[in-house]
């Protein structure tokens, strides 16, 4: 049976994974900060075009200002942006507090952040 996983970032790297994952029989849902990108992918799915193949999802898709109300347990949180955004990363992983509160509000009560796993208060 699949895991329950929310992949934060749904652009070139987190949305190969969410892809990937999907396929492999996952129950996916991506999260991601631009509306037209997540709107994109509610109207059409996921479409990651490689050399040698090209995936295409269907998969619920939330714009980051309607985490709050998603109601579910995910088994796996990934948070996976781009190096832009690195200082978002870095405040999660620098505020514990902070990182509870995004991920508990997702659900999840561990949380892996630079290879360090920490563990949410829920």
């Amino acid at each position: 049976m699949g895991k329950n996983i929310a992949v934060l970032g749904a652009g070139a790297i987190g949305g190969s994974i969410a892809a990937d994952a999907a396929q492999a029989g996952h129950d996916i849902v991506v999260i991601d900060q631009w509306p037209a990108h997540i709107e994109a992918i509610k109207a059409a799915g996921l479409r990651v075009v490689m050399p040698d193949q090209e995936l295409h999802v269907t998969l619920p898709a939330y714009h980051l200002c309607e985490v709050c109300n998603l109601d579910r347990q995910y088994d796996l949180v990934l948070l996976a942006v781009p190096l832009v955004q690195a200082a978002v990363t870095q405040r999660l992983a620098g505020n514990e507090v902070r990182a509870r509160e995004l991920f508990a509000s997702l659900g999840e009560t561990r949380i892996r952040i630079g290879g360090e796993e920490r563990v949410g208060a829920q």
